[in-house]
């Protein structure tokens, strides 16, 4: 076409070439491609940005343009925050905010960490990693020498183990026998010299010689108990003597026996004293570990497999560990498999531990498997032997915690009962506990066994406290089979029992316990029993067949003599109570008060009593204050069903006071032996929310009847 053909075309084809290729129609006949409305549109995907920050979800449209809010790509993974995108930069908030499928990698404010391979809290400097966050695998503190062994790192304690324990850049300390040409006690005054804190490494191996630590101040380390024995001299010397040595430390290594006097910060640990064999003339009070005014600081110690005997008379046994006026932590550990054999009239202070006029605290420790026997012949120039407990303390403050005291034996037994004088007194298998204050929480006494010959009072077969408040939260006594027989009187005996100072169980369960006492006269206190003991309470305890044989006379299962008694949500069921003589029942009282609620008494039984049928409550001599409510008393053998009061100026409502029922209790299970027994109460038990309306249960619901029940029931 020619120039001048153009010129006179284009302007009359122009406004149709325009219109073909989508321009709005000159003349507003058509409409705007934008809007979709145009025949020769083409259209693409929009999505909608509801964050605005220009990335769009997946709520899509199809259009010529896009409309307002929306965006071109589907590339948001979170459309409704506008900090997420992928255009964002990561940070430490656990999001995906560049929408890569990634949380946190390569954020902006990670912290510098190193890596902790061997997981001991200390990482290799020459290997920093950055992370969000502290993580496993990871540490803040450098300095970690070796990496791969968790027992290396700045701090630790040094073991005798060829490693570097605490970075300090050498390995162990001098080593005897190699580095040394005299003996241990000399290598000991060597190494001391050489500073405070130094570490003397003794090879395995077993030697006959001592380990002396006088005025020094070092740790003492062998390669393990079993390895590492120093048996001592073999007459009868301590095989660890320890004077003065402030701050010194004895661990990993086995002896005999261990002796500690006047010495501030002493610790051992792995320690363990086992296989001492001693024949005793004098006494034997520490034989295994003694400790003198001193603060000692035991931890995994053990002592095992002592073994001694006694042939003379007027000796005494004063525990296979002994602390006095001392400050003693044991935490871990065992006294275990030891042995006393006496054919003399003996005073035992403490089987496995005796404490007097110290603070003492043990933990997480065993007392187990111990035997103790006395057999006097008649022979004998003593009138008496004595077994105060397998734990004694006289004048101490102690606290227990998660200790059990389980399967000791302890037999006192005389070859002619009829000869005068030849009887035992003050037999008690568990716990003895004079003029002190002893606290247990958590653990056992069960499964111990005695047997003794009584001549004059055996007052706590199982724990006996004398003016020393007793408190035990969370223990179980169960199994236990004791008995006290022999002379005329038995004197005042129970199972447990308190003198001259109160007692306090929570959480107690005493169960399948079987306690007998065949004195021809005398008082048997029944299960739990005292002596002006005010202020004593028995709450949320599980008192559960359990038998009480007395030859003579029983005040009853629970019994309160000149003392205010208070029990509140006990569960007492499937006991048996034996008395020859006097009315016994399940609670007894003489010139004191009782105070039960909201308790569960059902199952028991009286039997074998000569005298008058007997009670549910039994009170003597007058003037006792008496009071049930909210309780249940149920199914309990005739006789014990009722209440006697002896006197006229006894206080008692009798069994139908405020909130009393006689109802099946409704238990989960009671077949097989007490120990299994479930004892919480059913879906459909008359105690569910029966108890004090004032009150509620752990879990804020109504209170129930039984241990189980009230704030305190949450076992």
């Amino acid at each position: 076409m020619s120039s001048s053909l153009a010129r006179v075309l284009l302007p009359a084809l122009l406004p149709g070439l325009l219109l073909a290729c989508g321009d709005k129609d000159p003349d507003g006949g058509g409409g705007d491609a934008g809007d979709g409305g145009g025949d020769d549109c083409t259209e693409v995907a929009f999505f909608l940005d509801s964050d605005g920050d220009g990335h769009g979800g997946s709520e899509r449209v199809d259009a010529c343009e896009a409309p307002d809010g929306y965006v071109a790509r589907s590339t948001d993974c979170d459309d409704g925050d506008a900090s997420v995108n992928p255009d964002a930069t990561e940070t430490c908030d656990g999001v995906d905010e560049d929408c890569d499928g990634d949380i946190d990698e390569d954020a902006g404010d990670m912290q510098a960490f190193l890596t902790d391979a061997d997981g001991d809290g200390f990482g290799d400097d020459d290997s920093p990693v950055m992370a969000c966050e502290l993580a496993e695998g990871l540490a803040e503190e450098g300095g970690d020498c070796d990496d791969a062994e968790a027992s290396a790192y700045p701090g630790a304690v040094e073991a005798c183990d060829g490693i570097d324990n605490d970075c300090d850049g050498s390995t162990d300390g001098a080593s005897y026998p190699s580095d040394f040409t005299g003996s241990l006690s000399e290598a000991v005054v060597e190494v001391a010299g050489a500073g405070t804190g130094e570490l003397l490494c003794v090879e395995p191996g077993t030697y006959a010689e001592q380990l002396v630590l006088e005025g020094v101040s070092l740790e003492v380390r062998g390669y393990g108990a079993g390895q590492t024995v120093i048996e001592g001299l073999g007459d009868g010397s301590w095989a660890i003597d320890v004077d003065g040595a402030d701050g010194a430390t004895v661990a990993d290594l086995s002896a005999p026996s261990a002796y500690v006097l006047d010495s501030a910060g002493f610790s051992m640990s792995g320690v363990s004293l086992e296989g001492l064999s001693a024949l005793v003339g004098t006494s034997c009070i520490g034989c295994a570990l003694y400790v003198q005014d001193s603060e000692v600081s035991l931890e995994d110690v053990d002592i095992t497999d002592a073994e001694v005997s006694v042939t003379y008379f007027n000796n005494a046994h004063g525990g296979f560990a002994y602390a006095v006026d001392s400050q003693l932590s044991w935490v871990g550990g065992q006294i275990s498999g030891n042995t006393v054999d006496s054919t003399s009239a003996t005073v035992s202070s403490g089987v496995a531990f005796n404490g007097s006029r110290s603070e003492v605290h043990l933990e997480d420790l065993e007392v187990s498997d111990n035997v103790y026997s006395v057999t006097k012949t008649s022979g004998s120039s003593s009138s008496t032997a004595n077994l105060y407990g397998m734990v004694y303390v006289y004048d101490t403050d102690m606290s227990l915690v998660d200790v059990a005291v389980d399967d000791n034996v302890v037999t006192l037994y005389s070859e002619s009962t009829a000869s005068s004088g030849m009887g035992f007194t003050n037999f008690t298998v568990g716990l003895y506990v004079q003029e002190s204050t002893f606290s247990w929480d958590g653990g056992s006494l069960s499964g111990n066994a005695g047997t003794g010959q009584a001549s004059d009072q055996s007052q706590g077969l199982l724990v006996y406290a004398t003016s020393s408040p007793l408190q035990l939260t969370d223990v179980d006594i169960m199994g236990n089979m004791v008995g006290s027989y022999g002379d005329a009187n038995a004197g005042y005996v129970a199972g447990l029992y308190s003198n001259g100072a109160p007692h306090d169980y929570l959480r107690v369960d005493i169960r399948g316990n079987h306690l007998e006492s065949a004195g021809a006269s005398g008082w048997m206190q029944g299960l739990i029993g005292g002596y002006e003991a005010d202020g004593s309470v028995l709450s949320n305890v599980v008192i559960a067949g359990n038998t009480v044989e007395a030859h003579a006379s029983a005040y009853g299962l629970l019994s309160a003599y000149r003392y205010d008694l208070t029990v509140d949500h006990a569960t007492i069921v499937g006991n048996e109570l034996s008395a020859v003589t006097a009315e016994s029942g399940v609670f007894g009282v003489e010139w004191g008060s009782l105070a039960v609620s909201n308790s569960i008494v059902a199952g028991n039984s009286l039997v074998g009593t000569t005298a008058s049928p007997g009670a549910a409550v039994v009170a003597w001599d007058g003037r006792n204050e008496v009071s049930l409510t909210y309780s249940d008393v149920y199914d309990n053998s005739s006789n014990l069903n009722d209440d006697f009061m002896q006197g006229d100026h006894n206080t008692f409502d009798g069994l139908a006071g405020d909130g009393m029922i006689s109802e099946d209790p409704g238990f989960v299970g009671t077949s097989g032996a007490p120990d299994g027994w479930d004892l919480t109460l059913g879906s459909g038990s008359a105690a569910v929310d029966a108890a004090d309306p004032s009150e509620s249960d752990a879990d804020g619901s109504g209170s129930d009847m039984g241990a189980y029940g009230g704030p305190e029931g949450a076992w």
